[in-house]
Order: structure tokens, then C-alpha cells, then sequence
């Protein structure tokens, strides 16, 4: 298992190149292109199946996004507009 995969079971034939894959996930690539990259690049032996698994295990152990202040916020604009429109039509 691999020091930063948190769920157990053998480590992935991914895990070597969890650099390469964090950094294409960061710039927004699917996973299909991932895996289509690493098997040209980085001569990946890996199926496809593996490369989705390794990044559901990795997508699982990071924790989720705070985003209660956004959400918020669009509350408070969407109840503003409301109380605008109200006060204009009424």
C-alpha cells in the first residue's frame, strides 16, 4: 500500500506515477485522457479499469470542499434580488 493511500488493499500499479496523475487531474483532464497519456509518456502497463479505480481511491481520500460561505452568498444575493423585485412591483 502506498504512503499516501489511506483505503487498504495492494497498492496500484498507478501509484508510481501519483505525481503525473495529480497534476493532470489539477489541470482538468479526464480520466480517460489520463490514461491515455500514461500509456504513451510514461509506458503505463495498467488497464484503464485501473487507472479509474486509483483515481476514485484518490478523489476518496481527500476531503471535500468547504463551501458553505459560497453557497451563502448566493443565498443572500438571490434573497436581495427577490426583495428587490418585490418592492419594485409592489
Amino acid at each position: 500500500m502506498g504512503m499516501g493511500n489511506p483505503i487498504p488493499g495492494p497498492e496500484s500499479l498507478c501509484e508510481p506515477f501519483r505525481p503525473v496523475i495529480e497534476e493532470k487531474l489539477q489541470q482538468g483532464l479526464t480520466g480517460q485522457r489520463i490514461y491515455q497519456d500514461l500509456v504513451e509518456s510514461h509506458s503505463l502497463t495498467a488497464s484503464y479499469s485501473s487507472v479509474r479505480r486509483f483515481l476514485r481511491r484518490l478523489d476518496q481520500s481527500r476531503p471535500l470542499p468547504f463551501r458553505r460561505l459560497e453557497m451563502l452568498s448566493r443565498l443572500c444575493s438571490e434573497r436581495t434580488r427577490l426583495r428587490d423585485l418585490t418592492t419594485v412591483s409592489g
